[in-house]
């Protein structure tokens, strides 16, 4: 699963990337891509609740 964005943002967070920013970071996706993946991936059910609920507090922090 590491080849396609998705993937690769499922890879990024399952190491420790936090937030949009350290996704972006790690995978080279541009920070909102990252997001949109990270939002996808979590209302799939694929995140821990605790990483999505983090990345969007601190998203709505910054907006």
């Amino acid at each position: 699963m590491g080849r396609t964005p998705q993937g690769r943002v499922y890879g990024a967070v399952r190491d420790g990337a936090r937030t949009s920013l350290d996704v972006a970071a790690v995978t080279g996706l541009p920070v909102a891509h990252a997001s949109s993946h990270l939002r996808m991936l979590a209302e799939a059910g694929r995140l821990r609740r605790s990483a999505f609920t983090y990345t969007m507090s601190l998203q709505r922090r910054t907006a």
